[in-house]
């Protein structure tokens, strides 16, 4: 097989990987399993500290290959509604007070233990695309990096900002040229959750975050190499199936069924309830992406 004809292949494979194990990974907080006690450190089962790096992954997989950024002007405004999808909802929250609402989004911090924002996720992505599509220059990058982390402090908004805006310098340095190496990316990924283990890490800093997540991708892109061909081999559909799944839509939807299912009481966690969530989240995905395709064709 030819691993630079099939790029878009093993890409699209990885994007679905990441997304299963990002319904895993909610799972645990929707049905409770997993006894999370720190969602980002070592106080949770062995599987969940193997899964905290997917909320960084999220916005780092965007950014996976990519050396520059551009937007439309249709893609911006698109972005910018992903964007503002948190703080509606947070309008909602504190009954339409505006001053609450962004204070609610903006200055959650990242130690602090009780339920995040909805989406909040986001906000972060969806800045660092922005600013990476002005083209500014490494330098101006890095000074805004700082400035997050010594004027804003740790909130989560800053601090998975950063995170995205350092791992896309350090991929236009070419320092990470190794990052879809298996056996770099098993033992960045083992080491690190060792580490956490290990050192009953409450709270993974920056820089921890960063080089777990790059792990964890480069283990899922690694595997989709491995296993494309067979995927081939077995149904070629399921990969034009897989190219029509939108991430964005796939992470709204997986969150609003899980909440149907706590809201009914089937929030057992089980295999099946998994599966409906994500059998429910493709086909809204798929729904969603050819709803999209079709506006934009209108306008």
């Amino acid at each position: 097989m030819d691993i630079n004809k099939n790029k878009k292949e093993i890409f699209k494979l990885a994007a679905f990987i990441l997304l299963l194990a990002m319904l895993v990974r909610h799972s645990m907080f929707y049905f409770s399993h997993g006894n999370i006690i720190t969602e980002m450190g070592y106080n949770q089962d062995w599987y969940g500290v193997l899964l905290v790096p997917v909320t960084a992954s999220f916005g780092i997989f965007f950014f996976w290959g990519r050396e520059k950024i551009s937007l439309s002007r249709y893609n911006l405004i698109r972005l910018i509604l992903i964007a503002s999808l948190p703080l509606f909802i947070a309008l909602h929250r504190v009954q339409f007070d505006v001053v609450n609402a962004f204070h609610d989004v903006f200055s959650y911090d990242i130690y602090d233990s009780s339920r995040r924002p909805s989406f909040l996720i986001l906000v972060p992505i969806v800045f660092s695309i922005f600013v990476c599509s002005l083209n500014l220059s490494r330098i101006v990058l890095v000074l805004i990096v700082f400035a997050l982390q010594f004027v804003v402090g740790p909130t989560f908004v800053s601090h998975y900002f950063s995170i995205f805006m350092l791992f896309y310098l350090l991929q236009s340095f070419e320092l990470l040229k190794y990052k879809s190496n298996f056996i770099i990316s098993v033992m960045l990924f083992i080491v690190t959750a060792l580490m956490v283990k290990t050192y009953e890490v409450v709270r993974i800093p920056l820089w921890m975050e960063l080089f777990y997540a790059i792990g964890f991708i480069g283990v899922i892109m690694a595997v989709s190499k491995v296993a494309l061909p067979f995927i081939i081999k077995i149904n070629n559909n399921f990969l034009k199936l897989l190219s029509e799944i939108n991430i964005f839509y796939f992470y709204i939807s997986q969150a609003l069924f899980f909440t149907v299912m706590v809201f009914i009481g089937s929030d057992k966690p089980t295999i099946v309830n998994v599966f409906l969530v994500l059998c429910c989240s493709l086909v809204f995905s798929y729904v969603a992406r050819y709803a999209e395709t079709y506006l934009k064709s209108k306008l």
